[in-house]
Formats: structure tokens, sequence, C-alpha cells
């Protein structure tokens, strides 16, 4: 009888061991996509190594290219860093926007320069594609109630 108790409350301890494990942590299963977590923990120099690594798969890049595209992307982080509102300070959204187009034309004026007249033709379909995809989620994204003003 008491090696019948024993085996019940052990197999009792089991399931709630395996019941417990089983349940999502509190804030797992919560992301949308899983890389976006995963972007947040990466360094700035993660993020430039992945981004030149896609690069190499998308566009076929030489190992000269590579280091060019590396140091272009370095280049361009630090750029952005320093054009960083300060803390406080509230940013001009149409300064900002006109400012990270001027980059971006800068960026591509610099890719091209590295790139084959091929890549670089891939790449700006790629940007292309991208573009298209973003309008598409900004205009099926649910619209913020902003709150009235006294008006």
């Amino acid at each position: 009888m008491k090696n019948l108790m024993k085996a019940a409350m052990v197999m009792a301890m089991a399931a709630m061991v395996f019941t417990v494990s089983g349940q999502p942590r509190q804030g797992e299963g919560q992301r949308q996509r899983p890389e976006q977590g995963e972007r947040q923990r990466m360094t700035p120099e993660q993020m430039i190594d992945r981004q030149v690594e896609q690069m190499v798969k998308d566009y076929q890049l030489d190992d000269k290219q590579k280091g060019e595209v590396k140091a272009l992307l370095e280049k361009q982080q630090k750029e952005r860093q320093a054009n960083r509102p300060k803390e406080g300070e509230k940013p001009n959204m149409e300064d900002r926007k006109a400012q990270f187009e001027k980059a971006q034309k800068d960026f591509d004026a610099e890719l091209k320069k590295i790139m084959t007249a091929d890549q670089y033709k891939k790449y700006e379909e790629k940007q292309a594609e991208r573009k298209k995809q973003m309008e598409e989620r900004m205009k099926n994204r649910p619209q913020r109630q902003r709150p009235d003003m006294g008006q």
C-alpha cells in the first residue's frame, strides 16, 4: 500500500512539473515576428555583419565588394548615430525625413560605385519591392485615434 501511495505521489508531481514547464512564461509567445526581438538584442556591429551577409547572398558580392559595402554601412551607421536627436530634444519630423532621404541618396550613390550594373539593378528592384510592401503595411494598419484637442 505504501508503494502504491509513493507511486501515485511521484506521478502527481511529474504531472505538475510537465504542466508547469509546458506553459509559456510571461511575455513569451507574444511576439509577432521572432526576428524583431533578435534584432533588438544585436549590437550595431552584428546588425551590419548580418546586413552584409544578406547583401552577399542577394547580390553575389565578391570579397572586395563585401569589404567596401561593410565600410559603407559602418559609415552610414556612424552618421545616423551622430544625427540622432539629443536627449530631451524634440525632432522636427520634416527635417528628419529630409535628412534620411539625403542620407539614402548618398548611400545609394556610393553603393552604385561598388556594385556592378547588374547587381545594382537587382538592388534597385529589391528596394522598390520593399517600398511597395511598406506602403501596403502602412495603408492596412489601423488608424490611431488622436485625442480631441478641445476643438
